[in-house]
């Protein structure tokens, strides 16, 4: 998932008459303001989020927080089922392939509105494409400054699209991408208002409106986002009225907050705290294997860690064992390949098991018997991939390297500005890193990390392996997942062997549910979809 930046705005007066409307509100009090009377307790979902979101434009944001919101509001042209990353009709109800695998012809779902009102259509969808794709386009998204967008990743290979009916749009691609269906589920693929987009231009990073069961009421920064149910819904009305995305930074508050049943569900939870959730009887913990990674990114242009043999040294001077059994509460376990262990695509490497002797040598071999200094960046919230926090890693990990004589100075930084520091291509430290997959597919999973073109989104490590490219376009332009998980076992043995990580553990997905809501169920991407089955129990 994704973890991208945007400029924070300033929301002054909306906080003002928020304060002045329903009384002072605390960020990480617990409580969220009081609902009108018409809506009690029963019918809403309070979620407690670590962080502020950077933005709720679909295409204008990276950063699972947004997502989780995100996938409240808007739908994609095709959806994952329930629980899964397996595809499936969304607002596109079929679809017919051509026979080079260029040219999608999408039929889309008839009686939808989006939440102002505004028809779905074929018209809508084109509008939505040219914000995306179009310079030209008065709201182009690519003109906006301070962002991050996965267009590239997802709608990069588009040559073309026409409405051919109010029912049916055409997409032709320049070559055959073989996860086109999958990016465009993702919660970065939301169809936006075409009337809301040309209201607000740009600000509809502060006034979402898609089609999906929840609309956007108001967002008080730093302290929560209220959602209200689209009784509308294609998929069927929501089964609560209200869904409140609470800011709460403190992992022990949120625990506080859901005991007490101020919150019913845990966006993040720490692992330590999740032997004594499954001691509360009005508690449920939920775990699912997560698409997940975590790790350190190298610097592999900048000595001394453009030497593979520093980069190797490293991977074994780590004990990822230990680190996941003291950090993650063995909620997590160490990797042993680029790729997840979910996905399809899998393939195990030698390990870089815990060894110190190994580590000196290469460190002597590269001319470095003494070790050295360098700057570790991370953020101080924990992560989806991360839920132990990135300073707790960081510290974890400056202890295991200073046995190798590598001397670690560890910098601290609230996660917006952590992103615009290591997404620059200037930066040259090392960095606190990780992965959610959003889509099930490899491509989404590695190409991030790893690609030449990444270094704004994920590839913070600025790894540039040319042939590792090539297997990338060539793993999108293949159909057969026979030979995609040939050419993507190539892709995790050469960055496996190049290093450009020091590659810790695959985490478990883990939140949390007060035992009274029913329906809630966790997706590999983390994202908060189907949101629209979920019940409270009247008391």
């Amino acid at each position: 998932m994704r973890n991208g930046w945007v400029r924070r705005g300033v929301f002054g007066a909306l906080a003002a008459a928020l304060v002045a409307t329903l009384g002072p509100w605390m960020p990480g009090s617990g409580a969220a303001p009081a609902l009108a009377a018409s809506r009690g307790a029963s019918e809403t979902v309070r979620i407690a989020i670590a962080t502020d979101p950077t933005g709720l434009d679909p295409e204008s944001v990276l950063q699972n927080e947004a997502g989780f919101v995100m996938s409240t509001i808007y739908d994609g042209l095709t959806k994952y089922r329930p629980g899964t990353t397996t595809v499936e009709p969304g607002l596109a109800t079929s679809w017919a392939i051509s026979q080079s695998g260029r040219r999608y012809v999408f039929t889309l779902r008839r009686g939808v509105t989006f939440q102002d009102g505004t028809p779905f259509d074929a018209k809508a969808v084109t509008a939505w494409l040219d914000r995306i794709l179009n310079p030209r386009d008065p709201h182009y998204v690519g003109n906006q400054q301070g962002i991050n967008d996965f267009n590239h990743f997802t709608f990069g290979d588009v040559g073309s699209y026409k409405a051919l009916a109010p029912d049916k749009v055409a997409i032709t691609l320049k070559k055959p991408n073989a996860e086109f269906l999958a990016d465009l589920a993702m919660a970065w693929s939301g169809v936006t208002s075409p009337t809301a987009v040309d209201r607000y231009g740009y600000g509809l990073m502060t006034h979402p409106v898609g089609t999906g069961p929840f609309a956007f009421v108001r967002w008080a920064r730093g302290q929560y986002i209220e959602l209200r149910a689209n009784p509308d819904y294609w998929g069927g009305a929501p089964r609560v009225g209200e869904i409140i995305f609470q800011e709460i930074p403190e992992a022990s508050v949120r625990l506080l907050s859901l005991e007490q049943g101020k919150v019913q569900i845990l966006g993040d939870v720490p692992p330590q705290d999740v032997a004594r959730l499954r001691h509360m009887a009005s508690v449920r913990v939920l775990t699912q294997p997560g698409l997940a990674v975590d790790g350190i990114s190298l610097p592999v242009q900048t000595p001394p860690f453009n030497d593979v043999r520093v980069r190797r040294a490293l991977n074994y001077a780590v004990d990822k064992r230990v680190l996941a059994k003291d950090l993650f509460f063995g909620l997590a376990k160490p990797m042993n390949s680029p790729d997840s262990t979910d996905e399809w695509s899998y393939v195990a490497q030698t390990s870089y098991t815990y060894d110190l002797a190994t580590a000196k040598a290469l460190l002597r071999e590269a001319g470095y018997p003494n070790g050295f200094a360098a700057t570790l960046y991370t953020y101080t919230n924990p992560r989806g991939y991360n839920p132990a926090g990135g300073a707790k890693v960081a510290e974890a990990i400056q202890g295991d390297l200073a046995r190798v004589g590598v001397r670690l100075t560890i910098r601290q930084m609230d996660f917006a500005a952590f992103l615009s520091t290591v997404r620059k291509a200037s930066f040259s430290g090392m960095a606190s890193s990780g992965w959610s997959g959003d889509n099930g597919d490899p491509d989404d999973f590695m190409q991030p990390l790893y690609g030449c073109t990444a270094f704004d989104t994920g590839n913070s490590s600025h790894y540039c392996n040319k042939q590792v490219d090539a297997w990338f376009a060539e793993g999108l332009r293949t159909t057969s997942e026979a030979a995609r998980k040939k050419i993507y076992a190539q892709v995790e043995a050469r960055i496996w062997r190049d290093a450009p990580w020091i590659y810790l553990v695959y985490a478990t997905q883990v939140r949390a549910e007060s035992a009274d809501v029913h329906g809630y169920l966790l997706n590999p991407t983390e994202m908060f979809f189907d949101m629209q089955r979920v019940s409270i129990s009247s008391h």
